[in-house]
């Protein structure tokens, strides 16, 4: 009897549906990238979400006395120009940051996910213009257009969401695009459609399954990029304005003190740098994992 997801060949069954593969049997020692990325960034949300449990003082206040303190027991970093201590500043400093990176990457990815079905799957004019519009996106240089669009929005932490998921959402997009296009042509999905069924169904079903895992590395690589970015309008003044503790915004305020007290923008600098090689060390973990060629290589 053959079953739904199977198809009749030569008189035997095949099973059609992308394979689903076992977390069980994935053995992760194999792959480093993916282990050492995965922890360290784990390590940095956790720390940062626990912020309030974890932080020795509160990061905006100010203590003149202990100006540039340098680092010691009470003051694990140091302090800073106003005497706040730079360790508190840099588990708290690490919210704002986390939140235009991981927020934006999802707003860009779901909306280049939708751009993406529907021009690769739909093909005609649907397909043409919206890759016009990305076409266009694609033509501004990644930093240039999230610096025109919260130039025009304003400075603040939703409008330099809003300048990065704009900014990323080709990318998304024309990912997407190429492998809906490939996948159409495939010859579980031919016979889906000539068998009648419907086309939200063949998305859903057959699709969008086989997005998911390049989708999913494209969006930790790129959300390594989008920390590195959102750091870059903090550190201008266009994304999440003091005295809110940011990473990007400390650098931007150490920067004078450079050679008197390296502290100050030294650390947030090495939060930023640290994090943003996690992820790419997860992403290429991650692209080694879902990848299937790779996958056959390590038996």
């Amino acid at each position: 009897m053959v079953t739904q997801g199977q198809i009749l060949v030569d008189d035997k069954i095949a099973d059609v549906r992308p394979a689903r593969r076992s977390w069980r049997h994935m053995r992760l020692w194999r792959y480093p990238d993916l282990v050492v990325g995965g922890v360290f960034f784990a390590v940095v949300v956790l720390v940062v979400v626990l912020a309030p449990l974890l932080s020795p003082y509160n990061p905006a206040t100010q203590n003149p006395s202990d100006q540039f303190a340098p680092m010691s027991l009470q003051h694990l970093m140091g302090t800073d120009d106003f005497g706040r201590d730079i360790f508190s500043r840099i588990l708290y400093g690490g919210r704002p940051i986390l939140t235009i990176g991981v927020t934006s990457i999802v707003l860009a990815m779901v909306v280049g996910l939708i751009v993406g079905v529907l021009g690769g799957y739909y093909r005609g004019w649907i397909d043409h213009a919206l890759m016009a519009l990305m076409d266009l996106l694609f033509s501004f240089p990644f930093v240039l257009l999230a610096i025109l669009v919260v130039t025009a929005l304003g400075p603040g932490l939703v409008n330099a969401i809003i300048a990065i998921s704009v900014a990323s959402i080709a990318i998304f997009a024309r990912l997407a695009r190429s492998i809906v296009i490939s996948l159409r042509g495939m010859p579980y999905v031919e016979a889906a459609i000539a068998a009648g069924m419907g086309s939200g169904r063949i998305l859903w079903r057959h699709i969008l399954p086989n997005l998911l895992g390049p989708l999913i590395v494209m969006a930790t690589a790129n959300l390594a990029m989008a920390i590195g970015y959102a750091s870059a309008l903090n550190f201008l003044g266009l994304g999440v304005q003091p005295p809110t503790p940011d990473w990007g915004v400390m650098v931007s305020d150490g920067k004078q003190f450079i050679y008197s007290a390296l502290q100050v923008p030294f650390f947030p600098g090495l939060a930023i740098t640290l994090t943003v090689v996690s992820l790419n060390f997860l992403g290429d973990g991650l692209q080694a994992l879902l990848d299937p060629a790779g996958r056959r290589g390590t038996g």
